[in-house]
């Protein structure tokens, strides 16, 4: 070999190396070319695939009109998501496949609390900030640092349900049932303890096992109570919350009904039938207040799917927005850069102006109240009203 020829040699391997190197910084935290990719994982199959499509068309619209934008700092995002089926381990799964394999430099958590729980670990281990969007178990930001909630902890969702049905529904006893879960055994526990030490009285309260459907059972115990109560509070999803609806007023419990977030859906109004009418729920969207970072949220979403958007949509909208103007305001896509940015948050979103995260990286916004009623252009024939919101600090 000539001298020219080890010159071109060596220029040969140095390029490689060079590669190599910028392979792996990727992967530990940079974007490739004009592209910076975000994961997100969450249920578009099985028994939740419901929720999951809504937290990923809210995720899917967001990445849309930011890339319309001019994206980040130029750079368009990618959104990188699969299917967890709201399974821990699968969960577990595709979140390192996001981050071993897809080298994301965030992810947003589009499940439920068990499988976000299980998957939060390895986002920390890599420090890979985790934006979790609806999964409400305290546990899930405890795992560490690099894991944010754009959705209040379910026992602070509880507080502001309490304090509804104390000053807002005048209520001074409740009965409060609950799908023995994470997702239920938190809103209750947090409803629970805040009635109590606002003056109210709990005359009954009970959990049902996941799978249940008939609920005659219960409902038959809170008829048997000396005087029935101010208010009935649900904690469950939406098919479970239109049983307990339906099958309450079948029953002839004629109290005020008040339920959670996850009965800010469709499939509620369906399920329950002309029962919803006149139910509340506390949650963090409302879709009819006038402001205009609402109103194009909702406009948008309805001409992209067809459908009103629902609190998943729009909680996960909140969350790529948040993380995408951290990641800008860092000016990098090294995670501990891009976690840092995430503790100085304000954001004005489509569930509350002037959002932030606390010391413990939890959110701060209000508790929306909502209320179900008629609307006969609609299939179903109800929509969802707006009446107050709630603080829970």
């Amino acid at each position: 070999m000539n001298k020219k020829s080890k010159i071109l040699a060596t220029a040969v391997i140095l390029i490689v190396l060079i590669s190599v190197v910028a392979g792996v910084i990727f992967f530990t935290g940079t974007s490739q070319g004009n592209v910076i990719k975000i994961g997100w994982f969450g249920p578009l199959t099985g028994w939740a695939a419901s929720d999951g499509t809504s937290s990923l068309r809210g995720a899917l619209l967001a990445v849309e009109q930011i890339n319309q934008s001019g994206g980040i700092n130029g750079k368009k995002i990618q959104l990188v998501y699969y299917d967890d089926q709201a399974d821990p381990t699968q969960a577990v799964s595709v979140v390192r496949k996001l981050i071993e394999q897809d080298q994301v430099v965030a992810i947003i958590s589009g499940s439920y609390s068990g499988a976000t729980r299980a998957a939060a670990p390895i986002a920390q281990n890599a420090s890979i900030p985790m934006v979790v969007a609806y999964a409400v178990h305290p546990a899930i930001t405890q795992t560490g640092n690099f894991i944010f909630r754009t959705i209040y902890l379910g026992q602070s969702l509880g507080i502001g349900m309490a304090k509804f049905a104390y000053y807002g529904l005048n209520a001074r006893t409740a009965a409060v049932i609950w799908d023995n879960i994470d997702y239920g055994t938190s809103i209750s526990t947090g409803f629970i303890n805040e009635f109590k030490s606002l003056g109210g009285n709990i005359t009954y309260q009970n959990s049902f096992p996941d799978s249940t459907s008939d609920f005659s059972a219960i409902i038959t115990q809170i008829k048997s109570l000396p005087k029935q109560p101010d208010v009935l509070v649900g904690v469950s999803y939406y098919t479970q919350g239109g049983q307990i609806v339906s099958q309450a007023r079948a029953a002839g419990l004629t109290c005020k009904i008040l339920g959670p977030d996850g009965w800010d859906s469709e499939e509620f109004l369906t399920v329950g039938g002309n029962a919803v009418n006149g139910t509340y729920i506390g949650t963090d969207f409302a879709r009819d207040l006038p402001s205009p970072i609402v109103q194009n949220f909702v406009n948008s979403y309805k001409e992209k799917y067809g459908v009103m958007p629902d609190m998943l949509a729009a909680s996960t909208f909140d969350a790529v927005h948040i993380l995408v103007n951290a990641i800008s305001s860092a000016s990098s896509t090294d995670g501990n850069s891009i976690r840092i940015s995430l503790t100085h948050t304000q954001y004005n979103g489509v569930t509350g102006s002037n959002i932030t995260f606390d010391q413990n990286r939890e959110v701060r916004k209000p508790v929306m109240i909502l209320q179900v009623v008629p609307n006969s252009a609609l299939t179903p024939p109800f929509e969802y009203k707006y009446v107050t919101q709630e603080t829970y600090w």
